[in-house]
């Protein structure tokens, strides 16, 4: 299984929560970026600001309740399909907005 090793050391710890927190705000700051070149007023940047906060201080809760005695399998892949989720939504907004923009290009 990959998600979880059968030891997971203390480098190997160290490594993938440096990976997480490096990577987090980057996507944070693309997401924000793709949600405020959908929406000139800025209400749909704003909303997202206050959906991912939202996400960041309820996430542990319902992450705690897929955990079981020494299992964090359900935790993880619960975790991965969320993730999947998140990006299949937003696919759609952004190929459509790179159309957009590049159909602007072609009439310029």
């Amino acid at each position: 299984m990959i998600l979880i090793p059968a030891q997971l050391s203390d480098t190997m710890y160290i490594s993938a929560m440096a990976l997480l927190f490096f990577s987090w705000t980057a996507v944070v700051s693309y997401m924000l970026a793709v949600t405020a070149e959908l929406d000139c007023s800025g209400q749909l940047a704003t909303i997202a600001s206050v959906v991912s906060l939202a996400g960041s201080a309820s996430g542990p809760m319902v992450a705690a309740n897929f955990l079981t005695e020494g299992d964090f399998s359900p935790m993880l892949w619960a975790s991965a399909g969320i993730f999947l989720s998140s990006i299949l939504l937003l696919i759609k907004p952004v190929s459509h907005q790179e159309m957009v923009r590049k159909l602007s290009l072609v009439a310029r």
